[in-house]
């Protein structure tokens, strides 16, 4: 697998890499096209390395004027089908964008405006592996890329085809809107959703189903994929399948068709064969545990008035766990994670102090020894004079910040109970 995918659609291991403004932007000097691809030496480990402010200038319109310039080797035309034996997949680097009249410049617009579309949304990244169980047969349609990627990466022929439609419209508006339709959704939920793609993409691979019938999918596609899952798992999981790939082609442009009713009543019968599946409801968390879990914690301590004020806050503040806490220590956004710079306001309700956090980003009084508003100005008091962006229930750990990580305080809170 290449070291990078800074073109979306690489050929080999051997096909070198080229520079990402060589497609993307116009000769600031000329106002021209640049006439041949640059080609680099240095492998690159990002999506687009440093072409981001290459970005700013995706000002390519379709038209059919010819170019000054000397043109670049024609395009590789997208086969509708790629055999099942067929490993190679046309190289991004070297394509030229071509007049609007060009046979093949759907396909060459189509990359690059999904590519200028990766890099708004997700900027640098580095390059994946398939991990066990995702592999796919190779297709010029579906560069290996990481999940989060896959909805703006992976296309069809359906994708291509339309992409004429489009003609009047600026590359990088369509990248843009591709992007900003892609970030209607959390990257947690796109890494999640991911999974859509990629198992109807194994189910058709295993099946030899054509490329040109898998999008927009028929209503009748999407009933056989649902109910290779009777019997295997549960109704909800069933469901879930249908939104993730319901979101592809939704970002793809394409009608879905898995609100009919062939398809609903195949989703109805995998949940009846599907029950022995489901997850039984998980067990309140009542004060007794919270009685239980102050007993166990010492009120000076740096990390357990952190976990105390976590507590309490998440519990009468009615909030999901993952609104207050980080996935990983390396995982906290400002735009996403509440942090010590957050708003906090101060107010009475019915003679109770009441504290209001700004959260920014969310799905959605105490007394005596349970009180938040005491536990919250405790753990401001004890873990006081971070940096702005500490996210807010981190502690103060010897010298540095630790911050509170959700499977350590589950792990802490179970130890109790």
């Amino acid at each position: 697998m290449p070291a990078s995918y800074s073109n979306l659609i690489s050929k080999s291991s051997q096909v070198p890499t080229y520079a990402l403004h060589s497609i993307l932007s116009k000769n600031q000097e000329t106002g021209q096209l640049p006439a041949a691809p640059v080609q680099t030496d240095k492998p690159r480990t990002g999506l687009v390395s440093q072409n981001s402010r290459a970005l700013a200038s995706l000002r390519v319109r379709m038209t059919s004027q010819p170019s000054s310039e000397p043109s670049a080797p024609p395009a590789q035309s997208l086969p509708a089908g790629p055999s099942p034996h067929d490993t190679s997949t046309p190289e991004i680097g070297a394509l030229h964008l071509l007049p609007a009249s060009h046979p093949n410049d759907n396909h060459a617009a189509t990359r690059n405006v999904r590519l200028a579309a990766i890099a708004h949304s997700f900027g640098t990244s580095k390059p994946c592996r398939a991990k066990l169980g995702n592999n796919i047969r190779p297709s010029p349609y579906r560069p290996p890329v990481p999940a989060t990627h896959r909805f703006l990466a992976w296309c069809t022929p359906f994708s291509t085809s339309q992409q004429s439609y489009r003609a009047h419209i600026l590359l990088e508006d369509q990248a843009l809107a591709l992007a900003e339709i892609n970030n209607g959704v959390t990257e947690n939920t796109l890494s999640t959703y991911a999974a859509g793609p990629l198992q109807f993409t194994q189910w058709c691979d295993d099946r030899n189903i054509p490329e040109e019938f898998r999008m927009p999918a028929d209503p009748f596609l999407l009933a056989c994929f649902i109910s290779s899952a009777a019997g295997k798992t549960s109704g909800s999981c069933a469901k879930n399948w249908l939104n993730r790939l319901a979101y592809w082609h939704h970002i793809n442009l394409a009608p879905w068709h898995g609100d009919v009713e062939c398809v609903s009543k195949v989703v109805r019968s995998v949940a009846k064969k599907g029950t022995e599946f489901k997850r039984p409801p998980r067990g309140p968390v009542p004060l007794e545990h919270l009685c239980a879990l102050r007993q166990r914690l010492v009120i000076s301590r740096p990390r357990d008035v952190a976990f105390w004020a976590l507590a309490l806050c998440c519990f009468w503040g009615c909030h999901r766990l993952g609104e207050l806490t980080l996935e990983t220590k390396k995982s906290f956004k400002a735009i996403h994670d509440v942090s010590r710079s957050t708003t906090i306001s101060r107010s009475q309700q019915a003679g109770r102090d009441v504290v209001s956090l700004h959260l920014p980003w969310t799905k959605t009084t105490g007394t005596r020894d349970l009180c938040p508003v005491k536990a919250l100005d405790n753990h401001l008091h004890i873990n006081h004079s971070p940096d702005h962006n500490t996210p807010f229930f981190a502690y103060c750990d010897g010298n540095c910040w630790s911050p509170t990580i959700k499977t350590d305080f589950l792990v802490f809170i179970s130890s109790i109970f």
